[in-house]
């Protein structure tokens, strides 16, 4: 492999790890955002813009919820998922009984764990650049290539 495939092949690999975690943060982003949107309607007494943005976190909520791999993600990702149920009571609650306060217990979770997906994402793609990739496959190359003979004859 020419030091410029190498290359190549090591920034995809480090660009698939880390959009995957960037996708999850950005998805943080959007809850953040829409978190700020309920709590600026919910002051303002506009109850149906209130209820958007919180279906909308609840949906959000939903997905990295079905995302979850429960089996490979282990105690961690029975956590997740604790707590993702946890914020879409409390999100309940505060809209049933408009409380900014209930708001403001589930922004700071998501924070916390946007900022844990951030700090993963980044060590991850450290990690990444940091291990030597594997060569990639030759095409029509299966397993060892096996030494030829020469034939000669003699006339």
């Amino acid at each position: 492999m020419t030091p410029y495939a190498h290359h190549a092949y090591q920034k995809t690999a480090v660009n698939a790890i880390y959009d995957k975690e960037r996708l999850v943060v950005m998805v943080y982003e959007g809850l953040v955002g829409f978190l700020h949107q309920a709590r600026d309607a919910m002051t303002a007494g506009n109850s149906a813009r209130k209820g958007e943005a919180i279906s909308s976190i609840i949906a959000l909520l939903t997905e990295l919820d079905c995302a979850l791999d429960r089996e490979a993600g282990g105690e961690m990702a029975t956590n997740l998922a604790d707590l993702y149920q946890w914020m879409m009571g409390r999100l309940t609650e505060a809209n049933l009984h408009n409380d900014v306060h209930r708001l403001d217990e589930v922004e700071k979770v998501v924070v916390e764990l946007k900022e844990g997906f951030e700090g993963a994402a980044k060590q991850l793609a450290a990690q990444a650049v940091q291990q030597p990739a594997a060569p990639a496959p030759v095409a029509g190359v299966v397993g060892t290539p096996v030494p030829t003979r020469r034939l000669s004859y003699a006339v």
